[in-house]
């Protein structure tokens, strides 16, 4: 289970499955793949709250006219939408760790599901869409994981460009657990294009492009964040969860 508000992650196993329940009573919203069905067999009621189930808009694609289909599997989404190339675990394997009793590696398995599930739901919460990429196709499929009451994208960086505020962008990989600020460029928002934003990253400096749907969160720079402004999405919220509170979602994996 990943907290949001908190940014911690805990790890239920064997006896300790017991707890879940009560785990998740404080939180307002839970995300997850097939979450209504896991919350059932937790013997939950998963109409307490909102849930947001992060299972793909869409089964299948139609290649051409011959009528090939692709399959489109939560991974395939989760890999285009974020970049991680194996986001989730070998069933085969995991299951090999269940019947060898090898905590440790189902541990870790399970937390780095949680994790690249907390960034694709970042990403959905954050642009309203995740990202179908395959061959040739790169889509958007839309999504309505945003909270009553997020700053969408647009409103992020439209403010920032009236304002003259810096902001911090994460683009292309989702960003990393431990900081996810440790790879965003701040600059400046100087235009909001259809597909991209055209930005600077200082006085005088050469402007150039950023690919809209590369960005995979946006905050203002710190020096520009007071007591009552309001963060949006991007600052955090995981994959499967749930969440204490309107604005602090938290993950179950």
């Amino acid at each position: 289970m990943l907290d949001v508000g908190q940014r911690s992650i805990r790890t239920f196993l064997g006896r300790d499955m017991a707890e879940v329940a009560g785990a998740l009573e404080p939180f307002d919203v839970i995300a997850g793949l097939h979450i209504r069905d896991t919350l059932h067999a937790l013997g939950l009621d998963a109409d307490r709250r909102r849930v947001v189930d992060l299972r793909p808009p869409k089964k299948s694609r139609r290649l051409n006219r011959a009528g090939r289909i692709l399959e489109i599997t939560p991974e395939l989404l989760i890999a285009g939408t974020t970049g991680i190339s194996r986001p989730l675990g070998d069933p085969e394997k995991v299951a090999s760790y269940l019947a060898e009793g090898d905590d440790a590696k189902l541990a870790r398995r399970l937390e780095s599901d949680v994790k690249a599930l907390h960034a694709f739901y970042q990403y959905g919460a954050l642009h309203g869409f995740v990202r179908l990429r395959w061959g040739f196709i790169d889509e958007a499929l839309s999504t309505e994981w945003a909270l009553p009451g997020d700053v969408s994208f647009y409103q992020q960086l439209k403010s920032a460009s009236e304002t003259g505020a810096a902001v911090d962008l994460v683009v292309g990989a989702a960003p990393g657990w431990a900081d996810p600020w440790a790879r965003a460029r701040r600059v400046r928002v100087l235009d909001i294009r259809f597909n991209g934003v055209l930005v600077a990253e200082g006085e005088g400096r050469p402007t150039f492009a950023i690919a809209r749907d590369e960005i995979q969160a946006v905050r203002l720079a710190p020096e520009h964040t007071g007591p009552s402004s309001r963060r949006g999405r991007a600052d955090g919220a995981e994959g499967e969860g749930a969440a204490n509170d309107a604005e602090h979602p938290a993950q179950v994996s």
